[in-house]
């Protein structure tokens, strides 16, 4: 045919009658309605017009290649015109928006933000066009987010995702998540602790799992039964153990009132604090609060592990009270520093940017 054109238009311009004709009618000549059929056509015979032998190896190849010529072309075109923004409805440049798979595109500025809100939640990924359930790449992704928050949000779906699964419990020796049978036995890959996924105890095959009513009196008739073989000395041990146990978890978590000495905790709200007790409350019970308070302050200043440390006014050892570095001394009642040894009378003033750190280790 396109010889016919040649003969037919003898000496005149050919190349445009030849494009044309390929374009709107070569696919009826060839019979193709639909679809185009391709084969490899290395074992055609030689013979006959060697123009018609099509320099194809492989579909396999071929296709591929077709398909990312018509892609980079489409993006071409799609970068060079101007395109509004359904999230944010300003237009701007295709070189600033992303295109994600299922053809919906945004500016680059609202994936970006879009995408760091749903990281911090630890939720999939979605596509913002409404009724969309497609996916954005995890390759896109992070190049929305940057290698550090792209990791925080891998590891963040991965936990919901764990936590999300019926079959999953977690070692309560190491903390590694395990899988559990039917059974609810579960093995911890990593320590290779065996126990029950529903009560995280010890696995009790046949057994049903112990109440904590029913573990606290397990522990206390075999606590009962241990102090029964205890000499008289060590059972007074064993107590002041306790009772030293006791004061110091007070002391972590609670302050005294200078005036009546007994434990406040602050629950919520401002520093300042009330204590109901601290007005009205009689000499004699207020002397035997203080000596008991002394008490307890000297075998806290024993423990090495308490950081004990004197004052500077009357020398007497003070035990360091978790990372607080706001002493009060229990003889002088004196406020001081346990960094620069300094007399504090107002905390807000002494520990800020400009002064010392209220709360350190060590």
């Amino acid at each position: 045919m396109l010889d016919a054109i040649w003969t037919d238009q003898t000496g005149q311009e050919i190349v445009y009658a030849w494009v044309d004709w390929l374009h709107d009618s070569s696919l009826s000549h060839l019979k193709f309605d639909n679809r185009i059929p391709l084969a490899s056509f290395e074992n055609i015979d030689n013979a006959g017009d060697r123009r018609a032998i099509s320099e194809s190896v492989c579909p396999s190849v071929d296709i591929p290649s077709i398909i990312n010529y018509n892609a980079d072309k489409c993006n071409e075109k799609f970068c060079q015109n101007l395109h509004g923004c359904c999230i944010c409805l300003n237009e701007s440049a295709g070189t600033k928006f992303v295109r994600l798979p299922c053809e919906h595109f945004f500016c680059r500025n609202c994936m970006e933000t879009y995408s760091t809100i749903h990281a911090k939640e630890g939720v999939s990924i979605l596509c913002p066009q409404i009724k969309c359930r497609e996916l954005v790449p995890p390759a896109l992704v992070k190049s929305l987010l940057g290698d550090a928050k792209f990791e925080q949000w891998e590891s963040l779906l991965f936990s919901k995702t764990l936590d999300s699964m019926s079959d999953v419990v977690y070692c309560p020796r190491c903390g590694m998540a395990c899988l559990q049978d039917g059974d609810h036995l579960a093995q911890c890959p990593k320590c290779f602790f065996t126990f029950c996924g529903l009560c995280r105890d010890r696995f009790h095959a046949g057994d049903p799992c112990m109440t904590p009513e029913k573990k606290f009196a397990k522990l206390k008739l075999k606590f009962l039964q241990m102090t029964e073989l205890l000499s008289k000395e060590q059972c007074r041990e064993l107590d002041m153990i306790n009772q030293y146990l006791n004061e110091k978890e007070i002391m972590r978590t609670s302050q005294r009132c200078p005036n009546c000495l007994m434990s406040i905790s602050r629950i919520s709200g401002c520093d300042h604090m009330h204590c109901s007790r601290g007005y009205g409350t009689n000499n004699q019970m207020m002397r035997e609060a203080r000596l008991l308070h002394q008490e307890q302050q000297i075998l806290l200043a024993e423990d090495p592990a308490n950081h004990a440390h004197s004052c500077p006014i009357c020398r007497q050892m003070n035990a360091k009270v978790g990372n607080n570095n706001h002493m009060f001394c229990w003889y002088c009642q004196t406020y001081y520093c346990y960094l620069c040894q300094k007399i504090v009378k107002r905390s807000s003033e002494h520990y800020g940017p400009k002064g010392c750190k209220q709360h350190s280790a060590g």
